[in-house]
């Protein structure tokens, strides 16, 4: 398919107005936004884990010392969650690679959208057509909407959009090219590199979506009976799921499990595909977990072995009775209830901790920082250990990962208000009361994104935002918006403003506030046990 290009005036625009400096931090910030999981990993590292060793420090040495190798250790071994999980898949899929004649170790999917794929495969025919591949691809985008509340036409009543035909047809043709295109050629990955990003250009242009990307599907079950399937996952996501698992289904081998009974639940590729995802989730998440649970007790360790004592570094000595160890146990348990239910229903959590793309999402990371925390809990010498880790960690999961950035929300909804009452509103939240069931805009709403609001904007300008066959980047893109869309351009950077004090807030309350209210707190009752040990003596 021949894309194109801009129009000469258009390009012209653009030259005369390449003097604009504005985009600044926003591509820094934006990367962050819509890669939640490595945003995550910066807020902690840098707004959580520096503040807080730098006020234990203040403490003592040995109390920042402890925090420092805490804190950083875990924080590095939750960012590496992602390279855990790659190197399980490369051990657990030489099996099914070899039976095949396909490579599936970089094939991350969700079971749930491994099935729709299959099922759509199953009814399309031989995708080594022209016929076929179009069928099928078609068929994929027929079953996705986009969540876009704020869509000017065709949402539904709960905030989804499909994606238009013009821009189906568009994007049929680049996936087919891609999949069809060699990927182990020389230059193969930057070719799909690019193509991920024309790909994205075009759907969030079309949809005003980038972080929700729905397939629904009701397929046919193992006995007949009607199975219905739904998935959700970012647009980066969903293009590399479509691409990796489409050049599988090509391979003769892996095209004659789709004779083998009527339901892709049968299929012995498919069920092949879920094992080797149970495997790798497994052993990835089960590394990291450990490895998670090990840090407190080492740092532990470590600084018995430097100071020659077992206290606690923030005051007190190690209390080894039975009841304080019940007490610990408790507490540990209750945090670690806690965590897996902020993930979803028990029999649920499997399924949300698979890995859905090689970056982490945030239900796995919620259970390694839950079994993170338990194991804190679980160390701690006395009950002011207890009490400091209880309420610092409790809140740092909360504000890190259930909240999901609520301050960043707060502030969004309170610059929707004054410019909505000055007459010239800003939309910077993505809300769909039914979809949210009921919980208000500031809690469940999304901050948009900068690239939903500049592609949009472009897009109903007239602009076309893929230049020589590629996608424009965010400071293009906002070059671009000063003259076609200034609105949007304002928009995006307000985003950056919201953006950074919900960073603010972690590192204020949550990395300077709650530390120094522990310290507080932890010396307060050792000044109140001094004063009742001195006064016994006296008596």
């Amino acid at each position: 398919m021949k894309i194109q290009s801009i129009q000469p005036q258009q390009v012209q625009q653009t030259k005369q107005s390449t003097s604009f400096k504005g985009a600044g931090i926003s591509p820094v910030l934006n990367f962050l936004q819509t890669n939640q999981a490595i945003g995550a990993t910066v807020v902690d590292a840098g707004f959580m884990c520096t503040p807080r060793t730098i006020v234990d420090f203040s403490r003592s040495p040995q109390a920042g010392v402890e925090t420092m190798r805490r804190e950083y250790t875990s924080s590095i071994n939750d960012a590496l969650l992602g390279v855990y999980g790659m190197g399980a898949a490369a051990l657990m899929t030489a099996g099914i690679n070899k039976k095949y004649g396909v490579d599936v170790s970089k094939l991350f999917i969700d079971n749930d959208k491994l099935d729709i794929l299959a099922d759509i495969k199953s009814k399309a025919g031989d995708l080594k057509t022209e016929d076929g591949m179009k069928k099928y691809l078609n068929e994929i985008l027929d079953t996705t909407s986009a969540f876009s509340p704020n869509a000017k036409k065709g949402v539904d009543e709960k905030g989804w959009v499909k994606i238009s035909e013009k821009t189906k047809k568009a994007v049929v043709d680049k996936l087919a090219e891609e999949i069809n295109a060699p990927a182990d050629a020389k230059g193969a990955s930057k070719r799909f590199s690019e193509t991920k990003k024309v790909l994205k250009a075009m759907l969030v242009g079309d949809t005003g979506a980038e972080a929700d990307f729905k397939m629904d599907r009701v397929i046919k079950g193992t006995k007949n009976e009607k199975v219905s399937k739904s998935v959700t996952s970012s647009v980066d996501d969903y293009i590399d799921n479509i691409v990796k698992v489409s050049r599988t289904f090509m391979s003769d081998k892996v095209a004659k499990t789709f004779k083998e009974g009527d339901s892709v639940l049968n299929n012995s590729f498919v069920k092949g595909i879920k094992k080797v995802n149970a495997k790798t989730t497994l052993l990835g998440i089960g590394f990291c977990s450990a490895l998670g649970a090990m840090v407190q007790p080492i740092n532990m360790y470590l600084t018995k072995k430097k100071t020659g004592s077992s206290a606690f570094v923030g005051g007190g000595e190690e209390n080894k009775t039975t009841k304080f160890k019940a007490l610990k146990t408790g507490i540990a348990a209750l945090a670690m209830t806690g965590a897996l239910r902020s993930i979803g229903k028990f029999n649920e959590v499997f399924s949300k901790i698979q890995f859905k793309g090689l970056v982490p999402t945030l239900s796995q990371f919620k259970l390694v920082y839950g079994i993170t925390i338990f194991s804190r809990l679980l160390s701690a010498r006395n009950e002011n250990e207890l009490r400091e880790s209880a309420i610092k960690d409790s809140l740092g999961f909360v504000n890190w990962l259930i909240l999901g950035g609520f301050v960043s929300k707060l502030a969004a909804s309170g610059v929707e208000k004054v410019t909505k009452a000055k007459g010239d509103p800003m939309t910077l939240l993505k809300y769909n009361k039914a979809e949210s069931k009921g919980l208000p805009k500031w809690l469940a709403g999304q901050v948009v994104s900068r690239e939903e609001v500049l592609q949009t904007a472009l897009k109903k300008a007239g602009i076309n935002t893929i230049e020589n066959g590629k996608a424009m980047n965010l400071s293009k893109l906002m070059n671009l918006a000063k003259q076609h869309a200034p609105k949007a351009l304002k928009t995006a950077k307000i985003l950056n403003l919201v953006q950074i004090a919900g960073y603010l807030y972690s590192g204020l309350a949550i990395g300077i506030g709650i530390p120094k209210l522990n310290i507080a707190i932890t010396n307060a009752i050792n000044a109140k046990n001094a004063k009742k040990e001195q006064a016994q003596k006296v008596a």
